[in-house]
């Protein structure tokens, strides 16, 4: 999205009553000129309260309707700001940009008087700086492009995502297809093991930093992740999911309007063209960055995203391992905050703790994140080495694409359940208390629900599926069923019962399963 040339006065509306200075973000005080936010009284919950109350035909046509509703409602709101950037305006040259997603307006270079000023009316609630995150330097090595795809990196192993993803294959039930989204560096599109499972150009991808047509990545974090979570050749937890990407950050960080404007492409995908298509919006969008605690700027994005059937994943940040130490947007209680564990489960040394700012358990679980091996943007048969909790949020969203690829109908909190459910207590204790909870008694706020395990997630997900038995086209002893079933309905289709089916697939006692069949 291009920003909006206008003009905008530098003198202060001396008719007008004094500013409110409460509504200032104290550290633009000692600036000449700061890039603003500006968010107003009436911000985005009324339209989520609406779209909740409604019914849509589908995931699309609600993100379509939900869109909407947000534009129309920021045309509203925002008036008079506009207004105001658009028409009182004579000296100074700046830019602005409407947000509709949050509700916001974005200011370019705004002095001091004209904060005032804005800040002044009686529909803005806040003008606060815009935020900026700086990329931690990891240390990273290249691996030999022909050693490197002969092994599996010891996090996929560690969470027996290659054991999930057979099991998933074997089950009764087919793989849904997966579109997971990655708002990051960037990811080199035409690396071995990412290539095959692109999206595609056209709503697959955004630059929002430079505006490049095709995908870049200049830095290595974005492929880094990428290649965790999805990329081939026994490097991601879940190869068969796609994926798509935007660019909002590169050597420098990572800027709020960039982060918003990919936050908003994520949620409802746009071509070169400008032509919207919400039905492509990925269902999961992996987040490895974060920016200091008891931030509540992205909070709206969360909520949003939530609405449209997204689950939202951040790394808890590395600035551990003392208490209260987890990073924002991972510590917002509707987001799944991920810390990062090394090859023997021990905390890493810098994975932050909680507890998060609600009181709530924080990290939400933990994933490997210590000497990850994927992806090198440096080259398409190269790989690199990377440590951070934005490496283990990588694990979390592979995971959660295998269970939505099983279930796609599982809500957040259903998403959250078996993640949780499935993670592994048995990791090495600090001997810390944060929170008051000992890191031996699980959820705790160093690790977790735990160290995360794709097959026993999948497993219990599996295991929880209602189904109905059948015989001849009647129900058999619905209270027990599995002694006495010829067929079974999952999800509205019935299966054929196969007794020679290896253990480990959907019915996996005494070695049986369902397969996709006719019922006699």
């Amino acid at each position: 999205m291009k920003l909006i040339l206008v003009a905008i006065t530098i003198i202060a509306l001396v008719n007008e009553a004094k500013s409110d200075p409460s509504k200032i973000d104290r550290r633009l005080l000692s600036r000449k000129t700061s890039n603003i936010f500006i968010t107003f009284h009436n911000g985005t919950d009324y339209i989520l309260q609406h779209t909740r109350r409604s019914r849509f035909a589908d995931r699309g046509a609600k993100i379509t309707a939900l869109r909407k509703n947000l534009l129309a409602h920021a045309d509203l709101s925002q008036v008079k700001v506009i207004d105001y950037l658009q028409n009182r305006a004579k000296e100074q040259q700046t830019k602005y940009e409407s947000l509709w997603i949050s509700n916001q307006v974005f200011v370019k270079d705004a002095t001091m008087d004209n904060i005032k000023a804005l800040a002044d009316l009686e529909d803005v609630k806040s003008v606060n700086l815009e935020e900026v995150i700086r990329l931690d330097a990891k240390n990273s090595d290249r691996v030999s492009p022909r050693a490197f795809p002969a092994m599996v990196p010891w996090g996929i192993d560690k969470v027996k995502a290659s054991q999930a993803v057979s099991l998933l294959k074997a089950s009764a039930v087919p793989a849904s297809p997966v579109v997971v989204g990655v708002i990051d560096t960037g990811c080199r599109q035409t690396h071995e093991t990412l290539r095959d499972n692109w999206v595609g150009k056209e709503y697959g991808w955004l630059d929002a930093v430079s505006f490049n047509p095709d995908p870049i990545d200049t830095t290595g974090r974005g492929t880094h992740v990428t290649g965790t979570l999805c990329g081939k050749g026994g490097i991601g937890v879940y190869p068969d999911a796609k994926w798509m990407a935007c660019r909002a950050c590169d050597s420098n960080g990572c800027t709020g309007l960039d982060l918003i404007n990919c936050a908003s492409f994520m949620f409802c995908p746009w071509n070169a063209n400008g032509n919207f298509d919400c039905s492509r919006a990925p269902v999961i969008i992996n987040n490895s960055w974060s920016l200091g605690r008891n931030s509540q700027w992205f909070d709206p994005i969360i909520a949003i995203w939530i609405s449209a059937d997204i689950v939202p994943i951040f790394a808890i940040g590395d600035t551990g391992p003392g208490c209260f130490t987890t990073e924002s947007p991972g510590d917002n209680v509707d987001a799944i905050g991920v810390g990062s564990t090394d090859m023997n489960d021990r905390l890493s040394t810098s994975s932050s703790v909680g507890p998060g700012i609600t009181g709530a358990f924080k990290p939400d679980v933990s994933a490997p994140g210590v000497g990850i091996q994927s992806a090198s943007y440096l080259g398409d048969d190269l790989y690199r080495t990377v440590s951070g909790t934005g490496m283990a949020a990588a694990h979390v969203s592979g995971l959660i694409a295998i269970l939505r690829a099983y279930n796609p109908s599982l809500t957040n909190a259903d998403v959250a359940n078996y993640l949780r459910l499935g993670a592994d207590t048995n990791v090495v204790s600090t001997g810390q208390v944060c929170g008051g909870v000992p890191d031996t008694s699980f959820p705790n706020d160093r690790f977790g629900s735990g160290r995360i395990n794709v097959y026993n997630s999948l497993q219990r997900l599996i295991g929880s599926v209602p189904f109905k038995c059948m015989t001849a086209g009647t129900y058999a002893n619905g209270g027990d069923c599995h002694k006495y079933y010829r067929c079974v309905m999952i999800k509205g289709k019935l299966y054929t019962y196969d007794f020679t089916c290896p253990a480990g697939s959907y019915f996996n006692t005494d070695t049986r399963k369902c397969t996709l069949g006719n019922c006699p």
